[in-house]
């Protein structure tokens, strides 16, 4: 196996050190204006240090929006100080048409190909002519010309063009190593920058975004908040002169009239529902929902609430227990608020469940926290519903069969998960479809 000489080897060694050097350069460099004025500078420092003869490194990259391969960062140096002063246009002002196919940048940018050239005439033209072309050429005392394409994931992203005032045919395997390594970690590097900038394009266009849909989301807020304390006044008002017709009317009503008014008294309070939950739901997102807390006996406040609604279970001939294994427990509660989860919670169980079935309350402390149970034999939550229930509006189809004129907002469940998440506290649910479900509200006692 033969040997190979030792300066070669050397060279071998340089080109590696020097390539994994400007690998790590250019992938310091995330802003793309910086990063072209590097891979240029760093490149045609690292050939003068090797004494490789290049006089001239020029990196163009492709711009998809104008259709064109843009110079776009040039080595200052006095060749291209002299090429430059007798073209008639400025450096940043070349470039040609990506359809201009016999122009040997676009050809190796657009085919992956190497390109040898002694005239400028060929990487010039357009947008000058072969005279210009030639002419600069001359002045700086450019011989030979090596254009390299620059290649990423999404397809060509420009060339890098290395000249030099030797005249060569070829250049020798670690010459064409090099630079072809040169241009290939510039690649990498430029196609880097291309992704960190539509990430932070991304980013910011999501910000913006963002902060316009949290306006909104203000505005509506606002909005319906608004709305809502309009809406009280009217809706209390026909309430009241509908309530005064119905029961103490100058004229007995007939029973058509009378049935009538009780259903346009029924749409009211559900009206009225409507606004107060929206005005609630309002306040929770603008802050503004606060809790009033005091020393409540929570046991005695449940019990008493199950009582009150015994009624309405024995129109329905229900099984409706009521079990806590302590008999007083004073917590530190908003009152009402939580009356209104469990009145959620049991109104829910008694509005769903079918004529004979179950709706239990059951109080257990365990872990540290108390937890108030509703169960019912009612038709269930598919599991693929199970996620809706504490939304907005988040009411289950299937529960609302055959009950046009029981449904609610939608809102109950959501704004009782709110009202717990302040009291530190949580609703839980399981069910099977088809059986039952039962809804847990825990709170910390503390």
């Amino acid at each position: 196996m033969s040997q190979v000489p030792m300066q070669e080897q050397l060279t071998n060694v340089q080109t590696a050190k020097i390539l994994l050097d400007l690998q790590r350069v250019f992938l310091e460099e995330l802003d793309l204006d910086q990063l072209v004025l590097r891979i240029v500078k760093e490149i045609h420092s690292n050939l003068v240090m090797l004494d490789m003869g290049f006089n001239i490194v020029v990196l163009g990259l492709i711009d998809k929006e104008r259709n064109v391969l843009s110079r776009t960062s040039v080595t200052q140096t006095d060749e291209t100080r002299k090429a430059l002063s007798v073209l008639p246009l400025p450096f940043k002002q070349i470039d040609v048409s990506l359809d201009e196919s016999q122009n040997y940048c676009v050809s190796s940018a657009l085919n992956r190909r190497f390109q040898l050239t002694h005239d400028w005439a060929n990487i010039l033209t357009p947008p000058f002519t072969i005279a210009e072309s030639q002419m600069a050429q001359a002045a700086a005392g450019i011989q030979t010309s090596y254009i390299y394409p620059l290649h990423g994931h999404e397809g060509p992203l420009g060339v890098m063009i290395f000249s030099t005032t030797a005249f060569k045919e070829e250049l020798t395997d670690l010459e064409h190593s090099l630079l072809n390594g040169c241009s290939d970690i510039a690649s990498i590097a430029v196609q880097t920058s291309n992704l960190y900038k539509k990430a932070v394009d991304r980013s910011k266009d999501l910000e913006k975004t963002n902060s316009e849909l949290v306006e909104l989301d203000h505005i509506k807020d606002e909005f319906v908040s608004l709305t809502s304390h309009e809406l009280r006044t009217p809706l209390t008002i026909i309430k009241n002169y509908q309530w005064m017709a119905i029961n103490k009317p100058d004229v007995p009503l007939g029973p058509a009239t009378a049935k009538f008014l009780d259903t346009a008294l029924l749409s009211v309070d559900r009206l009225t529902l409507l606004v107060e939950d929206m005005l609630t739901v309002s306040h929770i997102h603008s802050s503004k929902f606060a809790l009033k807390k005091g020393d409540v006996d929570i046991i005695s406040l449940i019990k008493a609430i199950h009582e009150e609604y015994s009624v309405k279970a024995t129109e329905k001939s229900f099984h409706y227990p009521f079990s806590s294994d302590t008999e007083s427990l004073v917590m530190s509660l908003d009152k009402s608020r939580i009356q209104q989860v469990y009145i959620n919670m049991l109104g829910n169980a008694l509005k769903f469940t079918p004529v004979a079935g179950t709706v239990a309350t059951t109080i257990q402390k365990l872990d540290g926290k108390l937890h108030i149970s509703v169960t019912d034999t009612g038709p269930g939550i598919p599991a693929d519903k199970m996620n809706q229930l504490f939304t907005k509006f988040g009411k289950i189809d299937e529960s609302y069969k055959n009950m046009p004129t029981t449904s609610g907002t939608g809102l109950g469940l959501y704004i009782s998960q709110e009202i717990m998440k302040l009291h530190g506290g949580e609703i839980t649910v399981q069910s099977e479809y088809g059986k039952g479900s039962t809804f847990t509200m825990s709170l910390p006692i503390v």
